[in-house]
């Protein structure tokens, strides 16, 4: 029987927290390739670049000995295991495409000869023993004790890289926004790398982001003089610049500024509530829930779904249909995802079924990303992650039977329009999730649509009350303006799914549309 892998059996197996710092870079960096595996798990093979000129063989072997992994890596290193057969590890944990394939010779053979040297492959063979209570006892006990002390060593790492960003982000705060520019790369991306190579994904993610911010703002960001000089070059004299040039550049650059104070404030916070859950204490104002959620988004321990069900966070029969459906490349953090935008027939509640793959995966693993739904989803239980925002994500495992599907009825049409919420309490929910700073700044919810129009330069859409929302595409994402002006010239107004975004320049909320229900139609705005 295979050693199932996990992330606290590899931390636990690392030498050193430099081999473990080192292995995630070269998963990271793509230096990994060709990752294989046999159908039942118990050997995993594959290539890593390193200094030399060919590619290090390494492989793991978890089936030929009950008690620990067999590694073996062509490297050099005097370091036992090294940080090539750490990554190959770390890449499976991660999930990454990893193809099926019958086992080399060489590394069949090289089983054969550690178990007939005694290496513990029969016994994982032989019929199981019984086993006594004590002894029994004294194996859990001790992966237990192993588990406890990789989950310390894991969050005394963490400590350690929130301490360092801590005095990072005082220094940054101290030169002024005009002192970051792309000289500052070097060190942001250093930080960034820190912060990976300790699994706290929330941080990561936001120094890569500011380091897209700085860039903009420090290189490409025009200025009032650049427009007066690019007037002047047409002939122009100085006070003649085009004042809309000099408002334009005005414009984009405190757009960009306020994307890089915005992100450097979510910093300060995720470093703030980072420490308060690796304490295991409740930020002030923060629910259980939204404590629970930061385990993920800030600290990188991906919840499971046993526990998820354990802590309470699992809802049964449940019905949903699709509202939208959308892919969008996050090309700052390389990754690809596919979303899925959920109504709950029952509360009118919208969740979110997404799957994600970095771009280095895509070869390998793109099936795997979720497709659009058209049917009605009857689920029989899922995961609702914890978090105090309005789309919260829902997981089930297809293959235990959880879901199933069947063609739409008029009446579940006809659901969805009693779903619809007026444009108040929409608006006052997506101002909830606002409060928290590191709360995504936007959120799709269903809104009752009676009217779709313009008004002056802008499209307007408006509720029963008269209320309106001002619609626009939200930056990075694909334009539905031009399909919902077709869909509603054709077909007229009705329930639409929209995508609530607040602007941090304009301060100001807008709305996307998404999909647009009209008569007996379900048009999808989007890809």
């Amino acid at each position: 029987m295979a050693i199932e892998l996990t992330v606290a059996l590899v931390e636990s197996l690392a030498p050193k927290a430099d081999v473990l710092s080192d292995a995630r870079s070269i998963v990271r960096q793509g230096k990994l390739s060709k990752p294989q595996k046999t159908a039942d798990g118990s050997l995993l093979w594959g290539l890593v670049k390193g200094s030399g000129k060919e590619p290090y063989s390494t492989s793991v072997d978890l089936g030929a000995n009950p008690e620990r992994p067999v590694m073996r890596c062509s490297c050099p290193s005097r370091i036992h295991p090294c940080k090539h057969c750490v990554a190959l590890m770390v890449a499976f944990t991660e999930g990454k495409g990893f193809a099926e394939k019958e086992a080399p010779k060489d590394l069949l053979e090289k089983r054969e000869k550690y178990v007939a040297r005694g290496g513990g492959a029969e016994e994982a063979k032989a019929p199981p023993k019984e086993e006594s209570p004590e002894k029994r006892a004294a194996r859990e006990a001790k992966a237990e004790a192993t588990k406890k002390a990789a989950a310390a060593k894991k969050t005394e790492m963490q400590r350690e890289a929130l301490d360092v960003l801590e005095k990072f982000l005082l220094d940054l705060v101290a030169t002024g926004l005009g002192g970051l520019n792309a000289k500052s790369h070097k060190a942001i991306d250093e930080q960034a790398r820190r912060m990976n190579d300790a699994d706290l994904r929330g941080a990561h993610a936001l120094l890569r982001q500011l380091i897209d911010a700085a860039t903009s703002v420090g290189d490409s960001a025009p200025t009032k003089s650049t427009a007066r000089k690019k007037a002047k070059k047409k002939g122009a004299a100085d006070d003649e610049a085009p004042e809309s040039e000099e408002r334009g550049a005005a414009d984009l650059l405190a757009q960009r500024h306020a994307r890089l104070a915005l992100t450097i404030t979510r910093l300060w916070v995720a470093l703030r509530k980072g420490r308060k859950v690796l304490d295991g204490k409740l930020e002030e104002g923060d629910s259980q829930s939204e404590s629970d959620a930061q385990v993920e988004s800030l600290l990188g321990r991906a919840w499971k779904l046993p526990e998820l069900q354990e802590r309470g966070y699992w809802i049964n029969d449940k019905t949903f249909i699709e509202l939208a459906h959308e892919k969008s490349e996050d090309r700052v953090l390389e990754m690809l995802a596919h979303k899925g935008y959920l109504l709950d027939l029952a509360d009118g509640a919208v969740h979110t079924e997404w799957t994600g793959l970095p771009f280095v995966a895509l070869r390998q693993a793109a099936a795997s990303l979720r497709q659009a739904r058209q049917n009605v989803l009857a689920v029989r239980e899922a995961a609702l992650y914890p978090g105090d925002v309005v789309n919260r994500r829902v997981r089930w495992d297809e293959k235990s039977g959880a879901l199933s599907e069947q063609p739409r009825t008029q009446a579940e049409l006809d659901r969805v329009r009693a779903l619809a919420r007026p444009f108040d309490a929409a608006i006052k929910l997506f101002r909830e999730q606002l409060k928290n700073p590191l709360s995504p700044l936007d959120a799709v919810l269903l809104l009752a649509v009676k009217n779709i129009g313009r008004v002056g330069a802008n499209v307007v859409i408006e509720d029963g009350a008269g209320a309106r929302i001002v619609l626009r595409d939200a930056p990075n994402t694909f334009s539905t303006m031009d399909n919902l002006l077709h869909a509603a010239g054709a077909f007229g107004a009705g329930p639409m799914a929209v995508r609530l975004w607040f602007d941090p320049n304009e301060r100001l909320i807008y709305g996307q549309p998404l999909a647009l229900f009209a008569g007996d139609r379900h048009l999808r705005l989007g890809l």
